[in-house]
């Protein structure tokens, strides 16, 4: 028989307040968690034994509950309960206060993939276990991948992608970048020229380039991509219409400029995926399937659902490249394994991951909040913070965004190069935070250490300038 852990700190509640009593647990907690009164590992109270001990009702436990396991503050455990899980004291309990040679430990804010402590171990473990239990047999795998994994996956896209395609018009690839190298190679030749979204994913730019093309940057802004002036010779696009810019948005007039320039082209138009879990009221409908133009290819990836390790891509493919990608893939088979297609079929055949996203969703909705709030205090000297995905972008508009980012270094945070993601070295003046790596508390603690960094900068410069002008 499994006991209810008590309640072992103490938590007030009023009853009279503005603040719904769901909030004031959820914040009750968190402060415990931060300051270490609620450890790692902690094992807390089920949401019907704190309901009682509060005198509430379940739904508001559940609420708050809730909100603290889309943080990753709390995880379940099956058949043991829920459990404190707060990654910068674990980190510090198996390193001390520091790294071990007398230095503050490093908060690492660089982009990261999503946390995945909202996907049910049990689901995960479930359908790994039956796609296990299967022996793969004597029969070679299609060239286009495992079959149930191409028909759950267009049902998934068409559901919460409006993606309207067939199993066989999808290719399973070893993820994005291998879509990308197997569309460079079936449309395309060395030393053609390829057009990539700026700011982009700078692994493709390399991978394009390592192919033997020459790369040039579309330009985006908030109302999307922009094809500004001739682009002779382009025979491949590669484009994000619902997701490039830190604010953009493809609008109707940019749409059909791109479809007519890609038309007028007879170039291939890539178009990549955007996350899955940005919000987004009015979304932007996909070009590919859309019969808008018909040499349009859509790639995905799960990496940015699930994780890095694996790293399961698809290519919606435009008729005409159906029988090159075929030829391809049977020469050199690079697909991911059996098992691991077979897998992830169960997850979306089952609504697991689905639902993963939804918890995704929420918790990347807390993080925008969370980042915009904190950078408040930056108004003066930030031109804009700007969300791509996991990512934020914190743009300067005088102090040099390198020396902000060494300056965080010195104070044990680390933060990414904005510059990576464009074309022209230090085009765009700015910082990229990974708001997915580490929990609520740790992001916001970084945080404040950017916000103190760029005030002691300011300061330092206005001194500067008050001795010049003496």
């Amino acid at each position: 028989m499994r006991f209810s852990e008590p309640l072992t700190i103490a938590i007030h509640l009023d009853k009279t307040s503005r603040t719904p009593l769901h909030a004031q647990i959820e914040g009750q907690l968190r402060e415990a968690i931060r300051t270490g009164a609620l450890a790692h590992g902690d094992r807390v109270p089920s949401t019907r034994a704190l309901a009682v001990a509060l005198g509430v009702s379940r739904s508001v436990t559940l609420h708050a509950y809730h909100r603290l396991f889309a943080e990753g503050l709390l995880e379940a455990r099956s058949g043991s309960g829920n459990f404190v899980c707060h990654e910068e004291q674990r980190s510090a309990g198996r390193t001390g206060k520091g790294n071990g040679d007398g230095h503050p430990r490093e908060l690492d804010l660089t982009p990261a993939g999503p946390c995945s402590a909202s996907l049910p171990v049990t689901a995960w473990r479930s359908s790994w276990r039956t796609a296990a239990h299967r022996p793969p047999g004597h029969d070679v795998l299609p060239p286009r991948g495992c079959p149930e994994l191409r028909e759950a996956l267009a049902v998934h896209l068409r559901r919460h992608r409006g993606l309207r395609c067939t199993a066989d018009q999808i290719f399973i690839t070893s993820g994005r970048a291998h879509a990308l190298d197997l569309l460079a190679q079936v449309g395309t030749r060395p030393g053609d020229r390829a057009a990539v979204q700026e700011p982009g994913p700078s692994d493709a730019r390399r991978l394009l380039a390592l192919r033997g093309l020459h790369t040039v940057p579309l330009a985006v802004d908030e109302d999307g991509v922009l094809v500004r002036g001739p682009l002779p010779d382009i025979r491949l696009a590669l484009v994000s219409p619902a997701q490039g810019h830190p604010r953009s948005r493809l609008s109707v007039p940019r749409r059909r400029a791109l479809i007519a320039w890609a038309r007028s082209s007879g170039l291939l138009l890539v178009e990549l995926e955007g996350q899955a879990f940005v919000q987004d009221a009015n979304p932007c409908a996909p070009l590919a399937t859309s019969g808008e133009y018909e040499r349009t290819a859509y790639v995905g990836s799960f990496r940015d659902v699930l994780s890095s390790a694996l790293d399961v891509g698809y290519i919606i493919s435009p008729p005409e490249l159906d029988g090159p990608l075929t030829d391809l893939l049977q020469l050199i088979p690079s697909q991911p394994p059996l098992v691991a297609q077979r897998a992830l079929a169960g997850l979306l055949r089952e609504g697991h991951l689905a639902r993963h996203v939804r918890r995704l969703t929420a918790a990347h909705a807390a993080r925008t909040r969370l980042v915009r709030k904190a950078l408040l205090p930056l108004r003066g000297q930030v031109d804009e913070v700007g969300f791509d995905g996991l990512n934020a972008f914190v743009h300067f508009r005088h102090l040099p965004a390198g020396l902000v980012a060494d300056r965080l270094r010195r104070r044990g945070v680390l933060v990414g190069d904005g510059s990576a993601h464009c074309f022209s070295e230090g085009r765009h003046n700015s910082i990229v935070i990974g708001c997915a790596r580490l929990d609520e508390l740790s992001l916001q603690r970084g945080l404040s250490t950017l916000v103190a960094v760029v005030g002691e900068l300011r300061e330092r410069d206005g001194s500067l300038d008050e001795a010049t002008s003496a």
